[in-house]
């Protein structure tokens, strides 16, 4: 759903990867972060192209791989035939907040996101982009030599139940909430969606008495999560909110939420943990 036709997406996947050590869901997540930074670089159409390969850096004569460390990798590459990054701004793509698609489409923190999830793997992650020609991301993870562990029996995960709720889902990045829609409604939910508070605010003012459960993002513009937590529970104190965010529980950011508050979860989060959060504060007694 995420990708239009007018995009044609090609794999080129090799059958003979070495093992990595990762959380699958975070890998989800710099998929689909990279190949929506994609899509929107094509609004006419293109093509879309996902390769891996094994990959030995050898040394550090290569300048895109400067700052990794020689070994043995797992390279994923997710190129596009865009109108590609403005060369003065490609070493700023992954700070926190830089963005070019404007306040509307989010706050940035989609390439920050992925470049953290990536360095935490022990990766590397690269850009090459021609203006007009299009856009390559390069990912490398480290081969791990724990290969005998990748043979045992994966233990059966847990069945989260899902339910019939209808849940609004506010987020400023498109990623988070395309991949939480998909989630959720796999799940049997009803999922509406705002991209900062004044339209929740909004979406709660016309079906508030649908709504069960909102998950509220703290980073937003034009309406921040904090001052969005406090107008909708204005509105109704019984409210179930499940507040999301980048920093941690004991943030002293989240330091006014922790009494009385509903659920907290930490992105990027796991598709499971998400699931299971969603319904443990919809069971939750007022």
């Amino acid at each position: 759903r995420t990708i239009t036709k007018k995009i044609q997406i090609e794999k080129s996947l090799a059958p003979d990867l070495w093992t990595v050590e990762a959380d699958t869901s975070q890998i989800e997540q710099i998929l689909l972060n990279l190949c929506i930074n994609a899509r929107d670089a094509m609004p006419t159409g293109g093509k879309l192209t996902l390769t891996t390969e094994n990959f030995y850096l050898r040394d550090k004569s290569d300048y895109n791989y400067i700052k990794a460390k020689k070994g043995k990798y797992v390279k994923i590459s997710i190129s596009d035939t865009g109108e590609g990054i403005p060369e003065e701004i490609q070493n700023k793509i992954f700070d926190p907040f830089f963005s070019t698609k404007g306040k509307e489409k989010g706050t940035g923190l989609g390439l920050s996101m992925v470049y953290g999830i990536v360095k935490n793997h022990g990766g590397h992650i690269n850009v090459k982009s021609t203006r007009a020609e299009g856009t390559v991301f390069e990912v490398l993870f480290p081969k791990s030599d724990k290969i005998e562990e990748a043979t045992k029996p994966i233990s059966e995960p847990e069945v989260v139940p899902g339910g019939h709720e209808t849940i609004l889902l506010v987020d400023d990045e498109e990623v988070i909430r395309d991949l939480g829609e998909e989630i959720l409604t796999n799940k049997g939910y009803t999922v509406l969606l705002a991209s900062n508070g004044l339209e929740a605010v909004k979406q709660y003012e016309q079906q508030g008495d649908k709504i069960g459960l909102v998950i509220l993002d703290m980073i937003m513009p034009k309406m921040d999560g904090m001052e969005t937590y406090k107008r909708l529970k204005g509105m109704d104190s019984s409210l179930k909110i499940l507040i999301s965010s980048g920093y941690g529980y004991d943030s002293p950011d989240h330091a006014d939420f922790r009494e009385g508050l509903d659920g907290f979860i930490q992105k990027p989060y796991k598709v499971d943990e998400l699931n299971k959060k969603v319904r443990q504060v919809l069971d939750k007694k007022n």
